[in-house]
């Protein structure tokens, strides 16, 4: 009938009472939901739209917004799944409290359901957030974000400045997926931040908004830290960015001690297309005939 209809969104359907005498039983109410949930989830336009309607007729917004008041935290999660899949933007005022609830599973499906009923606009909350944003729940919210941010996206500069640095990290991923250029000196900035997490995902969004002092600016970074990981983050960062004025640096590093960092300075200046590793003169020796050997089959 829904699919059939394009005349139905506006209108009540006619429920037979047979059906209505069931809905009495929350067995019942419970298993005509989670059908209404199934179909939702693979309709779109006006039978998604109908869904909503029949999903409110029946009163079972009613229905799951009552397990938010229920004591076993997998009802209030199931209860906020629910009404966020069915678009109750209504029950905002009912999610905003729990963003900071000590369980993270309920923490997360409001903060996600938020975001799904509200795009950009539920991202001000995370500014207030007292846990952590669990990397989970941080692909979640980007994934059920607008792809296009417009002029909606504001306020990250503050994230940048956070003190829950997983607030931070959330902040820079935005400013990759939505490439946000206008940003590139705070993102800059988050090279000298204290966490390690912080500076590698700042050299990650570097590579989508870089400009043509990034490449300077990630050497110095790279020089001003010991740690391996940051250091072949680096490296490959590179890749897309380096110029004649940045070989020199990269074939220091491909004479390193480290064999890992040799190989990573490698890939970076075989992809350059700015030097031939074979004509270099130790091409030959051990361990470099080896790791050009790796290289050239990696592209190959």
């Amino acid at each position: 009938m829904i699919l059939e209809s394009d005349e139905l969104a506006d209108t009540d359907i006619s429920i037979p009472p047979a059906i209505s005498e069931l809905l009495t039983h929350n067995y019942y109410k419970e298993f005509i939901l989670n059908e209404l949930l199934i179909a939702k989830k693979n309709l779109q336009g006006s039978a998604g739209h109908v869904l909503k309607s029949l999903y409110e007729q029946l009163s079972l917004n009613n229905y799951s917004q009552s397990k938010l008041k229920k004591h076993g935290w997998h009802h209030k999660v199931k209860g906020i799944q629910e009404l966020a899949e069915m678009e109750q933007v209504s029950a905002l005022h009912q999610l905003y409290p729990l963003i900071n609830s000590k369980n993270e599973a309920l923490r997360g499906a409001a903060l996600s359901a938020i975001v799904k009923l509200s795009g950009f606009e539920g991202l001000k909350f995370i500014e207030n957030l007292s846990y952590p944003l669990s990397e989970w729940l941080q692909i979640n919210l980007l994934n059920d974000l607008p792809k296009h941010a417009g002029n909606h996206l504001k306020g990250i500069e503050k994230w940048l400045l956070s003190s829950n640095t997983s607030v931070v990290v959330f902040a820079l991923k935005l400013t990759r997926v939505y490439q946000l250029f206008e940003l590139y000196q705070q993102v800059s900035d988050c090279l000298k931040h204290k966490e390690e997490i912080v500076r590698i995902e700042a050299v990650r969004s570097l590579q989508f908004i870089y400009n043509e002092s990034t490449p300077s600016s990630l050497i110095q970074s790279y020089h001003n830290q010991e740690n391996k990981r940051y250091q072949l983050i680096v490296l490959s960062a590179l890749t897309e960015m380096v110029t004649n004025e940045d070989i020199p640096f990269l074939l220091s590093e491909f004479k390193a001690s480290d064999d890992d960092i040799k190989l990573a300075a490698g890939r970076t200046l075989l992809k350059s297309n700015e030097i031939d590793l074979e004509s270099l003169s130790y091409s030959n020796l051990h361990p470099w005939s080896s790791i050009i050997k790796q290289i050239k089959s990696e592209v190959a």
